[in-house]
């Protein structure tokens, strides 16, 4: 974590064990073959790609309506309660070693997904993941989170509740390489962006493209093994449209300061 360029450029990258990876790796594996086969699976940690493989063509070729309704909504792609812990544990302690405030937490769910999703916990950590099919515009607009927790904040800790400082931490999980991650707007986080909003299901707050084009758009991430983005949640940022034959999927929590 390097705080000068995070502070400067409105980004850092974080490096992430790999048994924590392999964590969320089971978990997100987990979960997807009871949304699309229906069946719990006993997984090897060597065996990863092979059945994020298994899945490929079965995911890139859902019907819309069917792919919205498993995966739309950040309601339905939670992780589970265990993994919420395990990423609380190991950023609050990267936090604790480099952040200079006092406590440190995820959030809690926001209360309108409560109430998508009746499986989730009320004080389940908030950590939850995207999948972008092959060659299909399932990505959102370029936004800063600052904006989405303008319309509205998610359940708080209460160690966190008068909050100083959040950051956003994205993860590459399956499919992700150099040309087919997050970007990131270099500088944008001190930037006065000019936000409208969209009414779909929900509203959400959208960057123009004339005002992010003043920005350099970055990928932070050299190993994609191993590494995450963490940047401040002023700055601007949005995944491309993914042009490989795999479908990515990405994890990604905020990290609240006090």
């Amino acid at each position: 974590m390097n705080l000068n360029k995070l502070k400067k450029n409105g980004y850092t990258t974080v490096k992430v064990k790999k048994k924590i990876i392999n964590e969320l790796k089971k978990d997100i594996l987990n979960i997807l073959y009871k949304k699309i086969f229906n069946e719990k699976i006993k997984l090897k940690n060597n065996l990863f790609d092979k059945y994020f493989k298994k899945l490929n063509n079965t995911i890139n070729n859902l019907d819309q309506d069917i792919f919205l309704q498993k995966f739309g909504d950040v309601s339905f792609r939670y992780c589970n309660y265990r993994t919420g812990k395990i990423f609380n544990s190991w950023i609050v302690d990267e936090a604790r070693k480099n952040l200079n405030f006092k406590n440190f937490s995820m959030p809690y769910p926001m209360k309108y997904q409560l109430k998508e999703n009746k499986k989730i916990k009320r004080y389940q950590y908030c950590i939850y993941f995207r999948c972008v099919r092959s060659k299909k515009k399932d990505v959102g607009y370029i936004h800063r989170d600052v904006d989405f927790w303008n319309i509205e904040k998610p359940i708080l800790p209460k160690s966190v509740k008068n909050y100083n400082k959040v950051f956003k931490i994205w993860i590459p999980v399956f499919g992700c390489n150099s040309r087919n991650s997050i970007k990131i707007l270099k500088n944008s986080q001190n930037y006065d962006f000019n936000i409208k909003h969209i009414k779909k299901r929900f509203l959400k707050p959208i960057i123009n493209k004339k005002e992010a084009d003043l920005f350099k758009k970055i990928v932070p991430i050299k190993n994609f093994s191993n590494e995450a983005v963490m940047f401040d949640y002023s700055t601007a940022h949005f995944a491309p449209i993914n042009q490989s034959k795999y479908f990515r999927v990405s994890a990604e929590f905020s990290l609240i300061c006090k």
